[in-house]
């Protein structure tokens, strides 16, 4: 091991936020089928002595940039995640509603799906989806979602590759 060098936080031609930006690249190539260069290889001189090799490390541009597509692209991933399986899930839900509308009347003794059921100024409202049109109409609306889920996912990861392609690349 090189003296000044700390395993598994820096190499002497490779710093971490380098390391992470390769690592996206990688990701995106094999998970995207996009594939972006890698930046030029750093700098350091090792004639110079140690200060300037860490000074080529801190002015390292395309490893700012990495880092910063990590701190960007976090909360994205975890909202574009949460909408992708949110978007899914109910629509599959909606979609499949005909064939378990049956179970609100015959077990919860309900006349239908409960949407709403409050009291107010003491009057109760409330509202159930009973009659078969409106079962299928709910049904329906789960189609549509169900379908344009991928959309939804192909636009987020369009995000994606446009952060890729342009921090990384």
């Amino acid at each position: 091991m090189r003296r000044g060098c700390v395993p598994g936080v820096a190499t002497p031609r490779r710093s971490v936020r380098r390391a992470l930006g390769a690592a996206e690249r990688r990701r995106a190539r094999t998970g995207l089928g996009l594939d972006v260069a890698g930046p030029a290889p750093l700098n350091v001189p090792h004639d110079k002595g140690r200060w300037a090799g860490m000074r080529a490390r801190i002015a390292d541009g395309a490893g700012w940039r990495a880092l910063l597509f990590q701190l960007v692209m976090f909360p994205w991933r975890v909202l574009s995640f949460t909408l992708s399986v949110t978007f899914l899930v109910t629509g599959w839900v909606v979609a499949l509603f005909p064939t378990y509308s049956w179970v609100f009347h015959h077990y919860v003794g309900w006349p239908g799906y409960r949407l709403y059921d409050f009291t107010s100024g003491g009057e109760r409202h409330h509202y159930y989806i009973t009659s078969p049109a409106q079962v299928l109409a709910v049904g329906l609306v789960g189609a549509v979602l169900v379908l344009l889920t991928p959309k939804l996912i192909r636009a987020l990861t369009g995000v994606d590759r446009a952060a890729v392609r342009s921090l990384l690349g």
